[in-house]
């Protein structure tokens, strides 16, 4: 199942498609076995909120990401 997955997403990489129907075939195969092999599936959400004054000059932003 591994060994497919990787092959799908090769030919797509590559562009190694037939047409349309035949890409979007690969995309739906490889989205299933990339779930079905996957131990959990995260969906994360991040918010970032900044207090804004206008009063406020020269602002020093964090150096860490």
């Amino acid at each position: 199942m591994q060994e497919r997955l990787e092959q799908i997403a090769r030919e797509l990489y590559r562009g190694q498609v037939k047409d349309i129907e035949d890409y979007w075939a690969k995309v739906r195969e490889g989205t299933y076995l990339g779930i079905y092999q996957s131990l959990r599936v995260f969906i994360i959400g991040v918010r970032n909120f900044y207090v804004v004054n206008p009063r406020i000059k020269d602002m020093v932003y964090s150096l860490y990401f």
